[in-house]
């Protein structure tokens, strides 16, 4: 029978249900601890949800443990809600999940709104399994 060790910590790693360090439960799409009201991201590379610290440069955050710096997604105030977050100092802007988007919908439709929301959910939900798995992700756009 073949070693599954890895692939079953990196499953489980990638659990939809995580815990902020209040203690309280938070889940994939959080962006904000409902109990201490820190701002949780997204980080890929370590396939959790976590609270965030503001970084020392206006729109900046740091992860405790961790030495980078870090920003939002550039799509979190938009009706995606990407809760992702990238490198302050190398990205463009956008995470890696919103970097596979090519065209938008049009969002002056309210439909549009919602859909997009649910597609773009689904969306990352999807990028942050093939991460897990060790899957390449790349964009056709960059």
């Amino acid at each position: 029978m073949p070693d599954t060790t890895h692939l079953d910590e990196r499953v489980a790693r990638h659990a939809r249900s995580y815990q902020c360090r209040c203690g309280n439960r938070i889940f994939f799409r959080n962006t904000l601890c409902l109990e201490c009201k820190s701002q949780l991201g997204y980080l890929p590379d370590e396939a959790r949800v976590t609270a965030l610290d503001p970084g020392n440069e206006p729109g900046t955050w740091r992860v405790r443990g961790r030495d980078d710096v870090l920003k939002f997604c550039a799509n979190r105030d938009s009706p995606a809600i990407c809760n992702w977050v990238t490198d302050a100092r190398k990205s463009d802007g956008h995470c890696i999940a919103c970097r596979l988007n090519r065209t938008i919908p049009n969002l002056d439709d309210a439909d549009n709104v919602r859909y997009w929301a649910k597609i773009e959910t689904a969306k990352r939900r999807l990028v942050s399994q093939l991460l897990a798995l060790g899957l390449p992700v790349k964009s056709k756009v960059d």
